[in-house]
């Protein structure tokens, strides 16, 4: 008799409380794994230089070239050019493009991606020593001013990166985050991998001519759409037209203006970064605001780069 009531209680089913209690702590476990995993990922993606949210990016703003007539009429400008692209910032309507994804230099169009990647790893009062490398640039470069030893924040530097152009800027910034500028620049491929910009490769944080540094019209549209739009500070740079920074005991005065001269030809500009170097020729990323409709505009290898943004951006704001 005792052996037979053991073998019915072995038959019994658990209790609805024990099945609730057994769910619950597999659900926690569950729970616990995912949690720890996602910590690493992002851990991981920080340490590389990228977001964990990135390479869903290309999927929420992705202008379909494709469909858009005017591919490759290059007559409009009157003049040299290698490509150009016209989109709505906002909508994603594409008003005019010519060979959006050749690969071509971009020369400091290169300083969008460095001023992300800096985001990424630092905060704005971040505090970095010039070092000694960060002087030793070719005779012709764009400069912000700095002295090595100098102690500047990261916003200070990264008005210096995006107004008057400063390599020395770029290499400051490279290396006071990364240590050396051959990893800042890793982070900066990596961070354009997850982004989706399969045509677009760096070589240096200041776009120094080289046959490594390259992008494409339309992958500098998706980088300068990500960077306005995730880095609120940027935006608020690109827009300036100059730029003061106070003496401290850590560095000496500096003033300087916005590079981007289209600022004083046409209504509305509000970015984004020229650029210019032997290979490059003139390149130029625009934007403009009128009635509350955005129109970006990208320039590659021009030889009057504000006369083809212009009209780049007046058949945005003719398109209604």
């Amino acid at each position: 008799m005792l052996q037979s009531s053991l073998i019915t209680k072995s038959k019994q089913k658990p209790s609805p409380i024990y099945r609730l209690i057994l769910l619950i702590g597999i659900g926690c476990w569950i729970w616990l794994f995912r949690y720890a995993w996602l910590i690493t990922t992002t851990h991981n993606s920080q340490l590389l230089g990228i977001s964990s949210i990135e390479p869903a990016y290309r999927y929420l703003w992705n202008p379909q070239i494709e469909n858009h007539s005017s591919v490759n009429d290059a007559n409009i400008f009157q003049q040299a050019i290698s490509s150009a692209l016209s989109i709505d910032f906002n909508t994603q309507a594409v008003h005019y493009s010519l060979n959006p994804h050749k690969q071509l230099p971009i020369a400091s169009l290169t300083k969008i991606m460095t001023a992300a990647v800096t985001l990424d790893h630092s905060s704005l009062n971040t505090s970095i020593t010039v070092p000694p490398e960060a002087t030793e640039l070719p005779p012709d470069s764009s400069i912000m001013g700095v002295t090595p030893t100098e102690i500047y924040s990261v916003e200070e530097l990264l008005y210096g990166l995006l107004l008057p152009s400063g390599n020395d800027a770029a290499k400051t910034l490279a290396i006071g985050l990364a240590g050396t500028e051959d990893q800042f620049v890793y982070w900066m491929n990596r961070k354009a991998k997850s982004l989706g910009l399969n045509n677009t490769h760096f070589a240096n944080a200041s776009g120094l001519d080289s046959s490594n540094n390259y992008s494409t019209a339309y992958d500098l549209a998706i980088l300068s759409h990500y960077v306005l739009t995730r880095y609120p500070v940027v935006n608020q740079i690109v827009a300036s037209r100059q730029y003061e920074i106070p003496h401290t005991e850590n560095h000496k005065y500096l003033f300087f203006g916005n590079f981007n001269d289209l600022m004083l030809a046409y209504e509305g500009i509000d970015g984004v970064k020229p650029g210019n170097t032997e290979e490059a020729g003139s390149c130029l990323i625009a934007t403009a605001t009128k009635n509350n409709r955005r129109i970006i505009a990208i320039v590659l290898g021009a030889t009057y780069r504000n006369l083809a943004a212009i009209k780049l951006l007046d058949l945005g704001f003719e398109e209604m």
